[in-house]
């Protein structure tokens, strides 16, 4: 990871495919482990906050993998 700007409540930062795989997994398990009731406390986000950055960081590294696969002609 490269750290490229850092705000009051912002950052920048340039991700490895492979960071980038750690983190949609680590969202993924903490899904898969922590109960709903209560996920806010021990995660410090609320299930629907976390399926969201879920989602985003999903459709990024798919998007990632598609711009770099080579075309079938």
């Amino acid at each position: 990871m490269e750290v490229l700007q850092i705000g009051r409540d912002r950052a920048t930062v340039r991700l490895s495919e492979k960071e980038l795989i750690l983190l949609v997994s680590a969202i993924n398990e903490t899904q898969e482990a922590v109960e709903e009731w209560e996920f806010s406390s021990r995660v410090g986000a609320e299930p629907a906050e976390a399926e969201d950055l879920h989602l985003k960081l999903r459709a990024l590294l798919d998007s990632m993998k598609a711009s770099f696969t080579p075309s079938e002609s």
